[in-house]
């Protein structure tokens, strides 16, 4: 071992530097990990970097990174590295290449010891013109004890016994380390770690996977600006390390909207990291972060699964890298192989595999002939009932349904009790207190709120779990560009066919795309006609577009219903403000208050209640409230009709009217030709056919204060943690279980169902 007091430098792991700080706290001497040095010695690549050579060069993420992994030392010796030296020229050329000068200087006369790394190819070309010194660390063989289980579930099994038992005898918790060769064990370690009690946590994650960015994400509008979105990443309840680091994402592209980032976007979100600080949890770790005094359990030591081997299948071939003196994936094992040895030599190591998981065979790891070793054979010696109780469940199985019986399945049946082949799938009340963090905070729109009247449990799966199989549609897709240009256009009167062009043209267009560019012009180009037509024959004005409402209802939990209302058109005379509710649809439209009394189909009312109980309109009186189609269906040829006047029957509004002339002429100046509100007719003595939907102010103030209280009992239900299965029967339809992704979660049977009366023509409000 080299003497660290002569260095100036010490380039090393983070799990060395903390060691060597513990045992030497008045060192005078630079710590740097290799990472760091080569950023600081070679360059750094600039924010935006990655934005620039997939925009430039029309690369996935993933792949423009590979290509500045491949830059530092790169020479002309085939086309491929000839490609690669243009782009680095082209990156420079751009300053995307981060030069420090003031670090060369520094390290010039400085002595340098490299440590707990293996000399490398690439290493020496780095350090070819430094003075450094490398501590290759001998240690000595001994005997590796190798344990075989027969399948993954004894593996951890014998693992959660074994942490037991050191914690038992008196070792830190905190000093007890996993590592998983496979993502395969991430949930059989969290169930059976929880049947031993034993607290488990993977410290490191991604932005990406942390449940309230993945919220954000879902619901983000890919219209916006980026700089908008930064404004609003400053305002979500999140901590201020994980803000940071989103926006520091973000900032480089403040001036580009986010549909053209969104690829990179993601891409960083899942590679960048934020670390939590835990005490007295078992951590998951990588193999470069064992520590000298940790006891490491290491599980899957089976064959092409640790350790990972290296193929030829690099961005750069082996034959490429021997020309730019760089390590050969064959080189790269050999150094892989060499520090395991040492890693497994030295410290406190248990290795486990297994020999079968559910759904494959394995063998132990061919590198055990390379190492000096015995292997064991263990199994799980039933000590936990909780488990026992499982296993037998499982042996059961095997046995009646395949007629296997496994060696331990009397001993289990005669010692452990289980109500077997029976199942009770009712929700269990889980206790408020328990589920708190996840309540707190949460935000109540008409869609999860009509989620809730429909199946209190697929709300619970949803928005309290955090479960979600919604994926985005190309339908919805086309939504948020269509709203966009709305939004746009009725906001600031610019020109529509730039609008138009500037949210859907990108760069590098296919055929395909031109297609599509063309098809959605002309559409909105033709609803942009007939909307302005629309508002050339109303008294209204358009006076809120995508106007965001927002009321807390508990503040406890900071509980919030929300909603976002695509248009808000009013009329002013000398006492008040009319009020008109617009909410743009682009498939079917179904405006029905019929089913509101069970707390569905509330979208338009629940607009509403939020106007009324905020104060951006002042006593509003509500005379409309409808869906307005932006994308027309195919349209159906009728006699004597002509394109337009089908065209004009497309995108009637769909809704609800007050039921008085005056404020319907207000609405429409010539409803009584061809209103563009459908159905929407007036007999000879000025009294609605019947078939129009109108509402008196009466009957309107009712639906909202039903709506009030639907709300409120779904707060009342979510601060109970009363969410049961109880999806909705209406008539003979079932209108709750049709369409729900969670049917293998929750195993309704008839008996879950709720059985509710059809109503007609809001019959409700009269009983």
């Amino acid at each position: 071992m080299k003497n660290i007091e002569y260095y100036d430098i010490l380039i090393c792991p983070n799990n060395i530097k903390k060691q060597i700080i513990k045992e030497n706290k008045l060192l005078k001497i630079k710590f740097i990990s290799i990472e760091e040095f080569k950023e600081k010695y070679l360059y750094k690549y600039k924010k935006g970097s990655i934005y620039y050579l997939v925009n430039k060069y029309n690369l996935l993420p993933e792949n423009a990174k590979t290509i500045m992994n491949n830059l530092y030392y790169i020479k002309d010796v085939s086309f491929k590295t000839q490609k690669l030296l243009n782009i680095k020229k082209d990156l420079e050329k751009n300053d995307y290449l981060i030069f420090n000068d003031d670090f060369k200087e520094y390290i010039k006369n400085k002595k340098i010891l490299v440590k707990g790394y293996d000399r490398t190819k690439e290493f020496d070309l780095l350090f070819s013109n430094l003075s450094v010194t490398y501590d290759i660390e001998e240690v000595a063989k001994k005997t590796i004890t190798i344990y075989e289980c027969a399948d993954i579930d004894e593996e951890v099994s014998f693992v959660a016994e074994e942490i037991v038992d050191l914690v038992s005898k008196g070792t830190d918790i905190n000093k007890i380390k996993i590592i998983k060769s496979e993502d395969i064990y991430d949930g059989v370690i969290s169930r059976i770690f929880s049947l031993f009690n034993i607290p488990y946590v993977i410290k490191k994650t991604s932005l990406y996977n942390l449940s309230s960015v993945k919220k954000v994400i879902n619901n983000l509008d890919k219209s916006l600006n980026v700089l908008e979105l930064i404004n609003f990443i400053k305002e979500i309840d999140e901590k201020n390390e994980i803000k940071n680091k989103i926006i520091d994402i973000l900032l480089p592209y403040e001036k580009n909207k986010l549909l053209e980032i969104y690829e990179v976007f993601i891409y960083e979100l899942k590679n960048t990291f934020i670390k939590y600080n835990y005490n007295n949890y078992v951590e998951a770790i990588n193999i470069s972060q064992i520590e000298d005094d940790n006891k490491v359990f290491i599980l899957g030591f089976n064959q092409d699964v640790f350790p990972h081997m290296l193929d030829d299948s690099d961005y750069l071939s082996d034959l490429e890298k021997e020309k730019l003196d760089l390590d050969t994936s064959t080189l790269k094992n050999a150094n892989l192989k060499n520090s395991l040895k040492k890693i497994l030599y030295k410290n406190n190591i248990y290795l486990s595999y297994k020999l079968k998981t559910p759904f494959n065979k394995y063998k132990i790891s061919n590198f055990y002939e390379e190492i000096e070793c015995e292997i064991v054979k263990k199994s799980y010696n039933f000590s936990n009932l909780n488990l026992n109780s499982i296993i037998l469940g499982q042996k059961l199985d095997e046995f009646i349904k395949y007629n296997f019986k496994d060696d331990n399945l009397s001993y289990l049946y005669n010692n452990v009790q289980i109500p077997y082949n029976t199942y009770n799938n009712r929700y269990k009340k889980i206790n408020p207190d328990i589920l708190k963090q996840s309540i707190e905070g949460i935000k109540l729109s008409f869609s999860n709120i009509d989620v809730f009247y429909k199946c209190q449990f697929r709300f619970f799966l949803e928005n309290i779990l955090k479960i979600r199989k919604n994926k985005e549609t190309v339908s919805l897709e086309i939504g948020n560009l269509f709203h966009s240009v709305l939004e746009r256009y009725y906001k600031t009167k610019e020109d529509i066919n730039t609008i138009i062009e500037s949210t859907l043209v990108k760069d590098n267009m296919s055929t395909k795309d031109e297609f599509y560019y063309a098809k959605y012009k002309k559409l909105l180009l033709q609803l942009i006609n007939i909307m302005d037509k629309q508002l050339e024959r109303s008294d209204y004005s358009g006076t809120y577009f995508e106007k965001w409402f927002s009321i807390i209802k508990d503040n406890d939990l900071n509980i919030k219903v929300v909603g976002k209302i695509d248009k808000i058109m009013t009329l002013t005379d000398e006492n008040n403000t009319y009020v008109i509710v617009v909410d743009y649809k682009t498939g079917l439209l179904h405006a029905d208050f019929n089913k509101v009394v069970y707390g569905m189909d509330m979208q338009l009312l629940t607009y509403l209640y939020l106007i009324k109980n905020t104060n951006v309109i002042e006593n509003p009186v509500f005379t409309g409230m409808y869906l307005e189609p932006i994308l027309s269906d195919v349209l159906k040829s009728s006699n004597g009709k002509t394109y337009l006047d089908i065209l004009l029957d497309e995108y009637k509004w769909v809704g609800y009217t007050i039921d008085n002339i005056k404020n319907v002429r207000s609405i429409d100046r010539d409803f009584e030709i061809n209103s563009f509100i459908k159905g929407l007719r007036v007999k000879s003595d000025n009294t609605f056919y019947s078939t129009s939907k109108v509402l008196n102010d009466i009957a309107l103030e009712k639906l909202i204060n039903i709506t009030s209280n639907n709300i409120d009992n779904v707060i009342k239900c979510i601060k109970e943690s009363d969410f049961k299965i109880n999806p909705k029967r209406l008539g003979n339809s079932n209108v709750s279980c049709e369409f729900c992704p969670y049917k293998d979660i929750c195993y309704m049977t008839n008996n879950d169902i709720v059985n509710l009366k059809e109503y007609k023509n809001l019959e409700f409000l009269n009983e």
